[in-house]
């Protein structure tokens, strides 16, 4: 948001919220349920916490990605103005 024109910056957020949105309640939720049914036929004992535990360890694999956005993030806001 930082990085955007002062005329865009309500719009940058606005796709982000919607983006933020459209992963987490549409794609992660009809996934989780794929994974599970998945589970369920070939038999694995806790399917509900094998996926809940997997999308965990996902959201913990991601925060490496995280830091290095944060880290590169002062040197490609030094060139915006």
């Amino acid at each position: 948001q930082e990085m955007a024109p002062e005329k865009h910056k309500a719009l940058v957020l606005a796709y982000y919220i919607f983006m933020v949105n459209l992963v987490g309640l549409g794609f992660s939720t009809t996934m989780a349920g794929v994974m599970i049914d998945t589970l369920i036929t070939y038999g694995i004992e806790k399917p509900y916490s094998v996926t809940i535990l997997t999308f965990q360890l996902l959201a913990i694999f991601s925060l490496p990605a995280f830091y290095i956005a944060g880290k590169n993030y002062k040197s490609v806001y030094k060139g915006v103005t």
